[in-house]
């Protein structure tokens, strides 16, 4: 009965260590919720981007939201990373698909985090409450970092809300 109680307790430890591992909130060093001086320097010291100096484009489409894009090298094409209040939010990388494919990377991430939450033709993905992880065809990974995403995609969604009663009232008003 214990040799069968120890076996059993056994197997659950080992069980756990070899099992999916918790999702990845990034890419290497690249973590979602960095800064974006933590980002750009980090982009001067990766070997995956050619931008080693400042010269990194970076672009503000909203008020506290921004974009830094950089040329990647080797088996990324380029990437983007978009921050909300200086927080990064977002990897965007596109991947050469002639270097790496899509089940590739569909497969190695089965292997690490477990069977998708979403399995389609074109796309999967993963997720957890803090990130969610996507990749896409023909050869493309996003990490998206929830929290800010959440309130971001609130604020639209208010956003067309008022844009939809004002509408409205001025179509009754006709």
């Amino acid at each position: 009965m214990r040799k069968n109680l120890f076996l059993i307790l056994f197997l659950l430890v080992i069980a756990g260590f070899i099992g999916p591992k918790e999702l990845s909130l990034g890419f290497k060093d690249f973590k979602l919720n960095q800064t974006q001086s933590e980002v750009k320097e980090l982009i001067k010291k990766s070997f995956d981007f050619a931008n080693r100096r400042d010269e990194a484009i970076s672009i503000r489409l909203e008020p506290d939201t921004d974009i830094i894009t950089a040329e990647g090298l080797g088996f990324i094409k380029i990437g983007y990373f978009h921050f909300n209040k200086d927080k990064l939010f977002q990897i965007f990388l596109k991947l050469d698909e002639k270097r790496l494919g899509y089940y590739l990377i569909l497969k190695r991430f089965t292997e690490k985090f477990g069977n998708p939450t979403s399995l389609e033709p074109k796309s999967a993905f993963w997720e957890n409450e803090e990130v969610k992880i996507i990749i896409e065809k023909p050869c493309s990974l996003k990490y998206i970092y929830k929290p800010i995403w959440n309130e971001i995609t609130a604020a639209d969604q208010t956003t067309d809300s008022v844009f939809f009663n004002i509408r409205e009232k001025f179509i009754d008003d006709l």
